[in-house]
């Protein structure tokens, strides 16, 4: 069955995000309405659903193969790219001392709530000050600037992606080493 109108494809996108997410209907009519704005904006401004000028058409009587063609020259990036990478998503590829740290950060932030002041939402954590410690260390690490050179306020801006990664593991292990007071030992060789 096609969708005609705006308001039929709002009732498709909530009862389909009631469907597939168990939301209620006031929040998946909130988070259609979201996203429905934001392809309309999207479309509107040309970065979605624009159609070529001039329809293609093959010239009557010539074929075209594919050895007649030059082969397309890689497009070449314009401006800076900023490449996001994370940590292996697997702690254990990572090392023992890594997992038994993620282990331990698990442990600081239990109780911790959501809030967009990070004082209110540490407060309830096991140790509150350390939490603080880790939001700070954990959003340093997600927004760094590999091509920033000079003086930063972020401790990762400028460092290669391995470079930041390792210390960000070692500024993690530095956070769990103080809470070893209050915790007990994090880290115990076998």
């Amino acid at each position: 069955m096609p969708i005609l109108t705006a308001q039929e494809l709002r009732e498709v996108t909530v009862r389909d995000y009631m469907r597939s997410m168990g939301l209620a209907r006031a929040e998946a009519e909130k988070l259609a309405l979201s996203d429905l704005i934001t392809v309309d904006n999207a479309t509107r401004y040309g970065d979605i659903g624009a159609k070529p000028d001039k329809p293609r058409s093959k010239p009557a009587g010539k074929v075209v193969s594919l050895d007649d063609k030059p082969s397309p020259q890689p497009r070449q990036p314009q401006g800076q790219t900023v490449r996001v990478k994370a940590l292996h998503s697997n702690p254990l590829m990572t090392g023992e001392r890594w997992a038994l740290a993620v282990g331990r950060i698990a442990r600081i932030l239990a109780g911790a709530g959501r809030s967009a002041i990070l004082a209110d939402a540490a407060r309830n954590a096991e140790i509150p000050a350390l939490a603080v410690d880790f939001a700070d260390v954990w959003s340093d690490f997600q927004t760094r600037n590999p091509y920033r050179v000079g003086e930063s306020k972020n401790r990762f801006d400028g460092m290669k992606d391995s470079d930041a990664a390792k210390k960000f593991i070692r500024l993690v292990e530095d956070i769990c080493d103080r809470s070893s007071g209050r915790m007990g030992p994090w880290f115990v060789p076998k």
